[in-house]
């Protein structure tokens, strides 16, 4: 039986946060024989703008916590969530 992780980070693989904390790591995982599902909160585009722009959105940080929720409730159960 294969375990499962999954991994809520903020941000996709453009975020320097969640690269550093967790994502550099999944390969090193799936090599061990984990199953990695990675589910970032925010979309790219927000930090894409939170880049370019400085401008933060506290609608779509609303939204994307809504949308977490109910992908968590869908998402059964992990061995581990991280």
């Amino acid at each position: 039986m294969t375990a499962s992780v999954l991994a809520l980070t903020r941000y996709d693989r453009l975020g320097a946060s969640s690269r550093v904390r967790f994502l550099q790591y999944v390969p090193h995982l799936e090599r061990m024989g984990l199953r990695v599902s990675v589910q970032p909160l925010l979309p790219r585009e927000y930090l894409t703008r939170l880049y370019a722009t400085g401008s933060r959105s506290p609608a779509t940080v609303a939204v994307s916590l809504v949308n977490r929720f109910w992908r968590a409730l869908r998402q059964g159960d992990p061995d581990l969530a991280f």
